[in-house]
Protein backbone atom coordinates (compact mmCIF):
# COMPACT_ATOMS: atom_id res chain seq x y z
CA UNK A 1 0.00 0.00 0.00
CA UNK A 2 1.16 3.52 -0.74
CA UNK A 3 2.62 5.86 1.87
CA UNK A 4 0.41 8.63 0.49
CA UNK A 5 -2.37 9.76 2.85
CA UNK A 6 -5.93 8.91 1.88
CA UNK A 7 -9.29 9.81 3.35
CA UNK A 8 -12.97 9.34 2.57
CA UNK A 9 -14.26 5.84 3.19
CA UNK A 10 -15.64 5.22 -0.30
CA UNK A 11 -12.40 6.33 -1.95
CA UNK A 12 -10.45 3.96 0.31
CA UNK A 13 -13.01 1.22 -0.38
CA UNK A 14 -12.59 1.61 -4.15
CA UNK A 15 -8.81 1.70 -3.82
CA UNK A 16 -8.71 -1.47 -1.73
CA UNK A 17 -11.05 -3.22 -4.17
CA UNK A 18 -8.91 -2.24 -7.14
CA UNK A 19 -5.60 -3.38 -5.66
CA UNK A 20 -7.08 -6.47 -4.01
CA UNK A 21 -7.87 -8.24 -7.29
CA UNK A 22 -10.93 -9.90 -5.75
CA UNK A 23 -13.33 -8.66 -8.42
CA UNK A 24 -15.16 -6.41 -5.96
CA UNK A 25 -14.97 -3.35 -8.22
CA UNK A 26 -15.74 -3.88 -11.90
CA UNK A 27 -13.35 -3.04 -14.72
CA UNK A 28 -16.32 -2.34 -16.99
CA UNK A 29 -17.00 1.42 -16.90
CA UNK A 30 -20.82 1.15 -16.90
CA UNK A 31 -20.82 -1.41 -14.11
CA UNK A 32 -18.35 0.75 -12.16
CA UNK A 33 -20.74 3.70 -12.51
CA UNK A 34 -23.53 1.53 -11.10
CA UNK A 35 -21.36 0.53 -8.13
CA UNK A 36 -20.52 4.20 -7.59
CA UNK A 37 -24.23 5.15 -7.77
CA UNK A 38 -24.96 2.60 -5.05
CA UNK A 39 -22.09 3.81 -2.87
CA UNK A 40 -23.20 7.43 -3.27
CA UNK A 41 -26.80 6.51 -2.42
CA UNK A 42 -25.66 4.62 0.67
CA UNK A 43 -23.48 7.58 1.67
CA UNK A 44 -26.45 9.93 1.29
CA UNK A 45 -28.52 7.48 3.36
CA UNK A 46 -25.91 7.68 6.14
CA UNK A 47 -26.02 11.49 6.07
CA UNK A 48 -29.74 11.33 6.81
CA UNK A 49 -29.41 9.48 10.13
CA UNK A 50 -25.89 10.35 11.29
CA UNK A 51 -26.79 13.82 12.62
CA UNK A 52 -29.34 12.19 14.93
CA UNK A 53 -26.54 10.26 16.64
CA UNK A 54 -24.99 13.53 17.80
CA UNK A 55 -28.30 15.23 18.66
CA UNK A 56 -28.47 15.83 22.42
CA UNK A 57 -32.16 16.76 22.56
CA UNK A 58 -34.18 13.52 22.85
CA UNK A 59 -37.34 14.89 21.22
CA UNK A 60 -35.45 16.39 18.30
CA UNK A 61 -33.49 13.15 17.92
CA UNK A 62 -36.74 11.19 17.80
CA UNK A 63 -38.18 13.55 15.20
CA UNK A 64 -35.04 13.26 13.06
CA UNK A 65 -35.16 9.48 13.18
CA UNK A 66 -38.87 9.28 12.43
CA UNK A 67 -38.26 11.44 9.35
CA UNK A 68 -35.36 9.19 8.39
CA UNK A 69 -37.47 6.03 8.72
CA UNK A 70 -40.62 7.34 7.08
CA UNK A 71 -39.22 9.59 4.35
CA UNK A 72 -35.56 9.01 3.60
CA UNK A 73 -35.42 5.24 3.87
CA UNK A 74 -38.06 4.57 1.19
CA UNK A 75 -36.72 7.35 -1.03
CA UNK A 76 -33.13 6.10 -0.96
CA UNK A 77 -33.51 2.36 -0.43
CA UNK A 78 -36.35 1.93 -2.94
CA UNK A 79 -34.12 2.40 -5.99
CA UNK A 80 -31.45 0.13 -4.52
CA UNK A 81 -34.09 -2.51 -3.84
CA UNK A 82 -35.07 -2.35 -7.51
CA UNK A 83 -31.44 -2.77 -8.55
CA UNK A 84 -31.10 -5.78 -6.24
CA UNK A 85 -34.28 -7.31 -7.68
CA UNK A 86 -32.86 -6.95 -11.17
CA UNK A 87 -29.45 -8.22 -10.00
CA UNK A 88 -30.76 -11.42 -8.47
CA UNK A 89 -29.81 -10.52 -4.91
CA UNK A 90 -26.74 -8.43 -5.76
CA UNK A 91 -26.67 -4.71 -6.43
CA UNK A 92 -24.48 -4.79 -9.55
CA UNK A 93 -23.32 -7.43 -11.97
CA UNK A 94 -24.86 -10.47 -10.34
CA UNK A 95 -21.99 -10.97 -7.90
CA UNK A 96 -20.42 -9.53 -4.76
CA UNK A 97 -19.14 -5.96 -5.05
CA UNK A 98 -18.08 -3.23 -2.66
CA UNK A 99 -21.59 -1.81 -3.05
CA UNK A 100 -23.03 -4.98 -1.52
CA UNK A 101 -20.51 -4.84 1.32
CA UNK A 102 -21.37 -1.21 2.03
CA UNK A 103 -25.09 -1.98 2.09
CA UNK A 104 -24.46 -5.02 4.28
CA UNK A 105 -22.73 -2.90 6.91
CA UNK A 106 -25.63 -0.44 7.01
CA UNK A 107 -28.26 -3.16 7.32
CA UNK A 108 -26.21 -4.83 10.05
CA UNK A 109 -25.90 -1.59 12.02
CA UNK A 110 -29.39 -0.20 11.53
CA UNK A 111 -31.09 -3.54 12.21
CA UNK A 112 -29.22 -3.95 15.48
CA UNK A 113 -31.78 -2.03 17.52
CA UNK A 114 -29.02 0.14 18.96
CA UNK A 115 -30.56 3.38 17.73
CA UNK A 116 -33.83 4.29 19.44
CA UNK A 117 -36.67 5.11 17.02
CA UNK A 118 -35.00 3.20 14.18
CA UNK A 119 -36.72 -0.17 14.22
CA UNK A 120 -34.74 -3.36 13.64
CA UNK A 121 -37.34 -4.08 10.94
CA UNK A 122 -36.28 -1.03 8.92
CA UNK A 123 -35.33 -3.09 5.86
CA UNK A 124 -38.31 -5.46 5.85
CA UNK A 125 -40.09 -3.44 3.11
CA UNK A 126 -37.05 -4.10 0.89
CA UNK A 127 -36.87 -7.87 0.38
CA UNK A 128 -34.27 -7.67 -2.39
CA UNK A 129 -31.95 -5.73 -0.06
CA UNK A 130 -32.51 -8.40 2.57
CA UNK A 131 -31.44 -10.92 -0.09
CA UNK A 132 -28.25 -8.93 -0.68
CA UNK A 133 -27.65 -9.00 3.07
CA UNK A 134 -28.21 -12.77 3.16
CA UNK A 135 -25.92 -13.31 0.17
CA UNK A 136 -23.14 -11.25 1.72
CA UNK A 137 -23.64 -13.01 5.07
CA UNK A 138 -23.22 -16.36 3.33
CA UNK A 139 -19.86 -15.38 1.85
CA UNK A 140 -17.28 -17.54 3.66
CA UNK A 141 -14.82 -14.67 4.13
CA UNK A 142 -17.52 -12.37 5.51
CA UNK A 143 -18.81 -15.14 7.79
CA UNK A 144 -15.29 -15.81 9.08
CA UNK A 145 -14.71 -12.12 9.75
CA UNK A 146 -18.06 -11.82 11.56
CA UNK A 147 -17.23 -14.85 13.70
CA UNK A 148 -14.02 -13.12 14.80
CA UNK A 149 -15.76 -9.75 15.29
CA UNK A 150 -19.17 -10.29 16.86
CA UNK A 151 -21.39 -7.23 17.12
Amino acid sequence: VSTQSTWESNAMLRYAAKIGNAGLYPDDAMMAVQVDMCLDTIEEFITKYAPSIREPDAEKQKSMRVTFVQEWTPRLMGPLNKMAEEGGGWLVGGSLSIADLSLYSQILFLSSGKLPHIPPTLFEPFPALQKVFDNVSANPKVAAWRAQHPA
